[in-house]
């Protein structure tokens, strides 16, 4: 975020978020900066976990 001025981060969207079934869940405008918050506390998380599910030795290294 830091590459981004705060214009260029408070900058309005289109965005259309579905769950991993395909159903829609968000269908609006989001600022950049909510976009990639989401994508870095949320998203990317649920799929740490999940892979640490899948492996569970390698969530303790």
């Amino acid at each position: 975020m830091e590459a981004l001025s705060p214009h260029q981060a408070a900058a309005l969207i289109q965005a259309r978020l579905v769950d991993r079934t395909g159903r829609q869940v968000f269908d609006g405008r989001l600022a950049w900066e909510e976009v990639v918050r989401m994508r870095a506390e949320e998203h990317l998380p649920g799929h740490a976990a999940t892979l640490a599910a899948l492996h569970p030795a390698a969530g303790r290294a």
